[in-house]
């Protein structure tokens, strides 16, 4: 958890991604804190969900994370993990 107090959640698809990471799932849980740790830093881009809720698109090595932070509760939720290439 952050020093603000954030924590993230993980919905079941990007549970299966942090598994299909191997070795490299260590480095994304670590960035996946950082994030939690910045729960205002904005991503690289934003898209809108099928909620019209803002989602951040944020790109890390070969991960592109897509997350809306849920400030109420101090949570940022990670609803995709692709890998890129």
């Amino acid at each position: 958890m952050s020093q603000l107090g954030y924590d993230y959640t993980l919905n079941s698809c990007c549970v299966a991604a942090l598994l299909a990471a191997g070795d490299d799932a260590g480095q994304l849980v670590a960035f996946l804190s950082r994030m939690a740790a910045s729960p205002f830093t904005s991503g690289d881009y934003q898209e809108s969900d099928n909620q019209g809720r803002q989602v951040e698109v944020v790109l890390h090595e070969r991960w592109l994370i897509s997350f809306w932070p849920d400030h109420a509760v101090k949570l940022l939720h990670v609803v995709d993990i692709q890998v890129v290439g």
